[in-house]
């Protein structure tokens, strides 16, 4: 087993391969790659961000955010990536890493 990564070393990772792009996520230190949405599931993604907008954000209940990069522990490192998160206004405002990931679990 290699040498476990850190949320700087993801934060150094480029998000477009060769191939396309990529989502990245840390699991425990070791690098996990996500695919990319489908284009059925980016509509329903877009429709998910409508509603916590809508009906969170505008509502004053908190902050929604898309394609964030939230940092779950440290030591070893983990990071998950979703599409879609919604901070509630009693946790505002978020702490973010030096590398601009949540601190803040949503």
């Amino acid at each position: 087993m290699g040498r476990l990564l850190t949320v700087a070393d993801l934060a150094m990772l480029p998000e477009r391969l060769p191939s396309g792009d990529v989502r990245l996520e840390l699991d425990d230190g070791r690098l996990v790659v996500k695919p990319l949405l489908t284009c059925d599931q980016s509509e329903s993604l877009t429709h998910v961000l409508f509603v916590l907008t809508d009906r969170g954000e505008f509502r004053g209940f908190g902050e929604s955010r898309g394609r964030v990069g939230i940092i779950l522990r440290k030591n070893p490192d983990r990071v998950v990536a979703p599409y879609a998160a919604f901070i509630l206004s009693r946790s505002l405002p978020p702490r973010k890493s030096e590398e601009d990931y949540l601190e803040t679990i949503p």
